[in-house]
């Protein structure tokens, strides 16, 4: 008796002979019925099953770049060789966010809403950052990206465009480099037994040739939140992990709205409507060449674009030839939604219960049949 006679129980069995068939021994019971109508029923389980798991965790993004390292519950990945790295959350892979320095600049002291660029060095890929070795093992990873930049004078205004500079500094209005100043930043990720989750910041530069100790010097970074609807400055560092899906008390930015060295403010956060939140904070002073404090942080901050904040960190370093400023970059996520059906639940739920019908339906069918073949032989 073959396979599939077994798994419906048919009785009968093939002779020599076309047309020729004959019932077997029925003395034993039949095991095999329940099994075929699991076999039927196996697509509606799996059906169901896709339906409701779809809500444990989402499809995993598969993130590709210069290099990456996955801590088991940040994946960092550095997309290009330049200073700029980019956070996802292992748990869902949906929620991230990035930093990338964009600009060295030197700016007039005087802080209207588009302030003076004096000076500005800007990484391309005309410059590749070489990057150390990185150290990584048991949820520890630092690496430091460092280069070599051409510094060029200029006489613009800061955020005159959504894009900043140099998209405003064309080769019309600026003169030759005056110099060449180095960057080095560095990234380490933040203690495994951590509260928070993200990356501990350094921004380093060397050699800057000033156009006048009297300037503030600092980066420009792009902040970008994925699917971000809101940013707001924030008074500590700890707003993030302490409110979680609220952000902070802090006031929220405006899109095109631009601020100056507001006071109280440690932090940026961004925020979409899930409740997840990444989160930009900043020491309160910056290092000169001796180590030693240089005054306090002067921030600006721009909301250009719907998910993307231009956040400056500059310091009064009066002329010191080199200049530190360390921050912190953030990841703050709701938990996981309680399982459930995700989707057109009724369609699922549809769908399952006409699976089900079929598969019982052809069930009773066959049996009916193979009762009226039996009793007419």
């Amino acid at each position: 008796m073959t396979g599939v006679q077994r798994l419906f129980d048919n009785p009968y069995t093939p002779r020599p002979g076309l047309f020729r068939v004959a019932m077997r021994n029925r003395s034993s019971p039949s095991r095999r019925g329940p099994v075929g109508a699991l076999v039927v029923l196996l697509p509606a389980l799996l059906l169901l099953a896709a339906a409701t798991g779809a809500g444990l965790r989402p499809p995993a993004i598969v993130q590709a770049g210069y290099t990456s390292y996955d801590s088991g519950r940040l994946n960092v990945v550095f997309p290009s060789p330049l200073p700029g790295v980019e956070l996802f959350q292992d748990a869902n892979s949906s929620v991230g966010a990035a930093v990338f320095v964009d600009q060295v600049i030197e700016l007039t002291p005087v802080l209207s809403a588009h302030p003076l660029v004096g000076q500005f060095a800007t990484p391309t890929a005309n410059t590749p950052f070489t990057p150390s070795t990185p150290t990584s093992g048991s949820g520890s990873f630092d690496l430091a990206l460092h280069g070599a930049l051409p510094v060029v004078r200029t006489e613009q205004p800061l955020w005159a465009t959504p894009g900043g500079l140099p998209a405003n500094a064309t080769a019309a209005n600026t003169t030759q480099p005056t110099g060449t100043a180095s960057l080095t930043v560095s990234y380490a990720l933040l203690p495994a037994g951590s509260d928070q989750q993200g990356l501990d910041l350094s921004f380093n530069i060397h050699n800057w040739p000033w156009l006048s100790p009297s300037d503030l010097l600092g980066v420009e970074l792009r902040f970008v939140v994925f699917n971000a609807t809101d940013f707001a400055t924030c008074p500590g560092t700890t707003a993030l992990g302490a409110t979680g899906a609220s952000g902070c008390a802090g006031s929220s930015l405006g899109l095109g709205s631009i601020v100056w060295d507001p006071n109280g403010v440690a932090s940026l956060i961004g925020r979409d409507p899930s409740g997840f939140a990444a989160g930009l904070a900043w020491s309160d002073t910056a290092q000169g060449s001796t180590g030693s404090a240089t005054g306090s942080i002067v921030v600006g901050a721009y909301h250009a674009l719907a998910n993307t904040t231009r956040l400056s960190l500059l310091s009064a370093a009066n002329g010191s030839s080199n200049l530190t400023t360390a921050g912190e970059f953030l990841l703050s996520a709701p938990p996981l939604a309680p399982l459930k059906l995700v989707g057109d639940a009724p369609v699922y739920l549809l769908s399952a219960v006409g699976f089900a019908a079929v598969g019982l339906g052809g069930i009773v069918v066959y049996r009916r049949r193979d009762r009226r073949l039996r009793e007419s032989l």
